[in-house]
């Protein structure tokens, strides 16, 4: 490939990825505290339908899911302080999960659910998907 070429796209490539990047991490940036939670789907097509079903507590796992089907998953969320919240998926899956609230604030060592739902595109190809949950804290 030209190397002129090879410039001119990484000039334009470049500054959107990092402009992309500071609108959608701006607030995991500035966290007191930040957790990563593992998201897993494995989708299968078949005459059958598949719904995933998985109580682990280490990751946010949906187990095995058809195309065009919802599986959702709750997270009690808690801190040891004060603090507002801000939840964001990331990854191959975020783009298919819906995480109901995206921000809250609560008190010291008063739970707040969370629940991601996760709707699998219909024409979403078989195989194995993963994410991540960024949870931050910010006192």
């Amino acid at each position: 490939m030209n190397f002129k070429l090879l410039l001119v796209v990484g000039l334009l490539v470049l500054p959107t990825l990092m402009i992309l990047s500071t609108f959608f991490l701006g607030d995991v940036t500035r966290c007191s505290s930040l957790q990563t939670l593992d998201a897993f789907v494995q989708v299968k097509s078949s005459d059958l339908r598949y719904l995933g079903f998985n109580l682990d507590t280490d990751a946010l796992k949906f187990g095995v899911v058809s195309p065009g089907a919802r599986g959702k998953r709750v997270v009690m969320v808690n801190n040891t302080l004060d603090s507002t919240v801000v939840i964001k998926a990331v990854g191959e899956m975020a783009a298919w999960m819906n995480v109901t609230p995206q921000n809250f604030t609560f008190k010291a060592y008063h739970p707040q659910r969370v629940e991601f739902e996760l709707f699998v595109p219909p024409d979403a190809k078989e195989g194995d998907y993963t994410g991540k949950v960024l949870v931050c804290h910010k006192a």
